[in-house]
């Protein structure tokens, strides 16, 4: 196509609209507007609108044109369709809302890279014409819209398509869609839009665009009961075939007790009673020395659907009890958990794994777990996919597999209740920009879907977006917990504001009453509970990756699982160490505790990698494995929640001393080692201490009110994908807003004295302050035999142990600290202990961080970051020391003649190796580092 041609189209069309538009509007996109948006993300960049296979579509936003103005109009489109693949750009008009999908568009043009343009009005296709595309992909596109008719015009000749004549005609929404993109091509580019209108309405303020979609949202709702409708049907027709259903149920309840209290099982059959049909009871199964088998007595009663039976205990044995039940052709299994203080109460949570939606799949985490005879929490395994989106026929394709899991092992399956999951084709998926009565409704009707397909009642719902009043919402409902929160994530997660928009610190770590101003706050009393989907600390603030919880991310995600030079690398596998580390230091802070210690390991493999799903087995089954010799009992999430109401009047106090067990890598903001911390909760604040230092790091008050957005936009503290930069963090700037410690100062000095220790406590503010909770590090007297004997009424103190070196820290929590100097003493008793360093340095090049393990000891090792060599470090080994080398990519080697060669570099099979078998001192004594030749002459 000749230039000359696009002018002439242009400048016919301009002399048009000039003398008749009263209106027109321009976009040359040589600046970012909110003009142009897909849901609530504005894609323009400056110098073109790009679609891409991320964001193909965008709507004329009714703040810049009222909707109603189009019911006539006439534009002009230049774009550039940036490949010469076959693509297509398709405009649309007349759509009912803005969140409506591109195809409920009345009218629309498709225009290809070959020129051809197809006119469809009502479904139905109306005409074709040509344009000219030039060799580059160069196309413009002038079209009128009349009362009857479409007029394409190109160099002055018009081309008339018939269009229907509506009557009471309100226009509606304009659309621009891409079709044919491929991942990594170019976008296709919009140049110029011109748009002109005789309409009245002036645009709609930002309000009644948020009104609009509460409209749509509704009407979403509605059309989901239809869809209910027809799921009923089609399990009715398939139920009365035999090929759906189960004639067999067993139930305990609760899943989770003290010693001694009730535990109550139900066993239902369906119609006659096949034999087998014998059922028992193991308890304690997973330990090295498990109780006896015990045969339950099963008493049948005659009900209107067949029989049931009902049977109880009062376990006294702490520990995991697994009770089996024989019934014809099958077996049911179900577990339930005995625990009190110093036991690890964990739960699995299978987030997203390929393995479930897959034929003939390779043994996943969810079958290690049954392995073990446990059962698992689970997402429905597709949070992109609304159910109400799906065939009947699909739907029970999808939820079969899910089904007969939930019947024969009592797994638990959850719907990923963003926004885009409760409302089919919604642009946007959080949850928390839709009103009180569209998540009530979308709740009530995924409470009706899950009891129709047989996964019980609705106990448990996750999200990553959920608002301040879901809870309250949730729980009208009969959900007990709120899941799969991510706490110390401050995120976009994904490209745009549809992503999630995810800010969930403030919330603690473990299970916790949700307060009613804000879902990240802890309650005063009793209610709704929310656990999150994978147990962390802080070290999530530096790197989205970071997640001591989750056994795939042991390397943090950084080889990548798709990349031909990399895929085979099995990095968190290899490294899986890591997630072990972890669950040795929980269990040996367990004991400690004065209640029992709540975990939540995720399990993730979105991505059908052979190395996230071997990772995730390992972590499976060693933590199984612990429970043959430690205190750790695996449950559900609803079991969890029934357990707080049951045994807590108000949140429970707990706390974790947490190490950097990533010591040695280096990702986002993470530099190659993060202080230590503690992370402390409780119903009155949230505090997280760094190492060494007496005044809190992060401090949230929760006694006070809290008037918090759940999503804040701060562009000078985001960076990409809105990460925040930790250093940037302040009392002022921070969401939640954190107890304002500005210009505080504290000290405390030790005195040893003959029955324990003496601490000098010195604190300094600048006003008054409620609650201040202080970080005391290195008390040098035995865990477990530390006691505050003497200390102000105002105070207590809070034992923290490190459960990798038995080190004794604490917390002492100070209320009503008046401004200015406050000084006291505080009298510990307890056996003398010097305190361990687990961190190590061989000269000005080496770093190290020891873990005191009970399988022996591990270090880490890595370059210094202001080493700028690489090199070997040469460990003498003790005689009698079995010591060996674990190099990231699952390398190993042994010390020779009494040596051990650790190459270091910035590869990443040698960032930071595993040494085991010697102690931070042994390897400081007997270490030293040889720099390669050719990098000390370029240093």
């Amino acid at each position: 196509m000749k230039t000359s041609s696009l002018l002439t189209a242009t400048i016919v069309v301009l002399s048009l609209t000039a003398n008749a538009a009263p209106e027109c509007f321009k976009d040359d996109f040589s600046k970012t507007s909110n003009a142009w948006r897909y849901g609530n993300a504005i894609h323009p960049t400056a110098g073109s609108l790009l679609l891409s296979t991320h964001a193909p579509e965008v709507t004329l936003s009714p703040t810049t044109v009222h909707p109603e103005n189009l019911s006539e109009f006439r534009a002009i489109f230049k774009w550039n369709f940036g490949a010469a693949e076959k693509r297509e750009l398709r405009i649309g008009w007349g759509k009912p809302f803005e969140f409506s999908q591109f195809s409920e568009s009345r009218e629309q043009l498709a225009i290809s890279t070959a020129g051809t343009v197809t006119m469809t009005a009502d479904g139905k296709k109306t005409g074709t014409a040509r344009i000219p595309v030039s060799d580059k992909g160069d196309a413009i596109l002038v079209v009128h819209r009349l009362a009857d008719s479409v007029v394409i015009l190109v160099d002055g000749i018009e081309t008339s398509f018939p269009a229907p004549v509506r009557e009471n005609e309100k226009g509606g929404y304009l659309t621009l869609r891409a079709h044919g993109l491929e991942r990594g091509k170019p976008p296709l580019k919009l140049q110029h839009i011109e748009i002109t209108h005789e309409g009245k309405q002036p645009p709609k303020t930002e309000a009644q665009r948020a009104a609009d979609h509460q409209a749509w949202a509704a009407e979403k709702i509605r059309t989901n009961r239809d869809k209910l409708i027809s799921f009923k049907n089609q399990l009715k027709s398939e139920s009365a075939a035999g090929r759906w259903g189960f004639k067999t149920d067993l139930s305990i309840n609760p899943g989770l007790i003290k010693p001694n209290e009730r535990i109550n099982m139900a066993f239902h059959c369906t119609g006659p009673l096949p034999q087998p049909c014998e059922a028992q009871v193991e308890p304690d199964f997973l330990n090295s020395n498990p109780g006896s088998p015990q045969p339950l007595p099963l008493h049948w009663q005659k009900t209107e659907e067949g029989f049931k039976a009902l049977v109880t205990l009062r376990p006294d044995r702490c520990g995991n009890w697994r009770v089996t039940w024989k019934i014809g052709n099958e077996q049911l299994s179900r577990v339930f958990a005995v625990a009190d203080r110093g036991y690890a109460i964990c739960r699995f949570l299978i987030t997203n794994d390929h393995a479930l939606n897959k034929p003939n799949p390779d043994p996943a985490a969810h079958d290690a777990i049954h392995d073990a005879g446990l059962a698992a929490d689970h997402w429905d395994g597709a949070e992109w996919v609304s159910p109400f989106s799906r065939s009947p026929e699909n739907l029970l394709a999808h939820f079969r597999l899910r089904s007969e899991l939930h019947h024969r092992w009592g797994d638990n399956f959850m719907p990923m209740c963003n926004a885009n999951w409760m409302l089919p084709g919604c642009p946007d998926n959080n949850l928390w920009r839709f009103d009180d009565r569209i998540q009530r409704e979308g709740l009530k009707q995924i409470a009706q879907l899950w009891q129709m397909i047989g996964l019980g009642s609705l106990d448990v719902m996750a999200s990553y977006t959920f608002g301040h009043s879901t809870p309250s919402i949730a729980r009208s409902v009969g959900v007990k917990m709120l899941d799969s929160l991510v706490q110390w994530q401050n995120w976009r997660d994904g490209g745009d504001d549809n992503a999630w928009l995810i800010n969930q610190w403030g919330a603690p770590t473990v299970p916790y009453y949700v307060a009613n101003d804000d879902y990240r706050k802890v309650a005063c009393k009793r209610g709704i509970v929310a656990f999150t989907q994978a147990t962390t600390s802080s070290c999530r603030t530096y790197y989205i990756n970071l997640l001591e919880g989750q056994p795939q991310l042991c390397y943090l995600r950084r080889r990548h699982y798709q990349s031909p030079q990399t895929k085979g690398d099995m990095a968190e596998t290899m490294n899986a160490d890591r997630f072990e580390t972890t669950v040795d230091l929980w269990l040996a802070e367990a004991k400690y505790q004065p209640e029992p210690l709540f975990l939540s390991i995720g399990l993730e493999n979105f991505v059908d990698s052979p190395d996230w799903n071997e990772a995730n087995r390992r972590g499976v089954r060693y933590l199984c494995n612990q429970a043959k010799e430690s205190r750790v009992v695996f449950t559900q999430a609803a079991a969890i929640a029934d357990f707080y109401n049951r045994h807590y009047r108000h949140q429970p106090e707990t706390w974790f001393y947490w190490p950097d067990i990533y010591a040695g890598y280096v990702a986002g903001y993470k530099p190659r080692k993060i202080p230590d911390r503690i992370e402390l909760s409780n119903h009155e604040f949230h505090s997280l201490h760094e190492d060494g230092a007496l005044v809190p790091r992060f401090l949230w008050d929760y006694t006070i009110p809290w008037n918090e957005p759940i999503w804040d936009d701060q562009r000078n503290i985001r960076q990409k994908f809105g990460l925040v930069t930790p250093t940037l963090l302040n009392a002022t700037n921070c969401v939640p807003r954190m107890v304002d410690l500005s210009g505080l100062s504290a000290t405390v000095t030790f005195e040893t004295q003959p029955e324990g220790v003496t601490a000098n406590v010195n604190i300094d503010s600048l006003r008054d302050l409620d609650i201040l909770p202080l970080g005391i590090w290195r008390i040098p007297l035995k865990a477990g035999t530390c006691e505050a004997t003497k200390f102000p009424r105002n105070t207590r103190f809070v034992p923290v142990v490190d459960g990798s070196t038995d080190n004794l820290h604490g917390v002492l929590v100070c209320k009503n600290v008046l401004k200015g100097r406050t000084a006291f003493t505080i009298q510990f008793s307890g056996k003398s202990g010097q305190p361990l360093e687990p961190c190590f340095h061989v000269g000005d090049d080496v770093r190290g961080r020891c873990f005191y393990r009970p399988s022996g000891t591990t270090a880490y090792v890595w370059l210094a970051d202001e080493c700028k060599r690489t090199g070997t470090l040469t460990i003498r080994i003790p005689s009698g020391h079995k010591a060996n080398l674990h190099y990231n990519n699952g390398q190993t080697a042994q010390p020779h003649n009494g040596v051990l060669q650790v190459k270091l570099d910035r590869a990443w099979h040698h960032e930071s190796p595993m040494i085991t078998g010697m102690t931070a001192a042994e390897i400081q004594a007997g270490a030293e580092f040889q720099a390669d030749t050719d990098t000390v002459k370029n240093h």
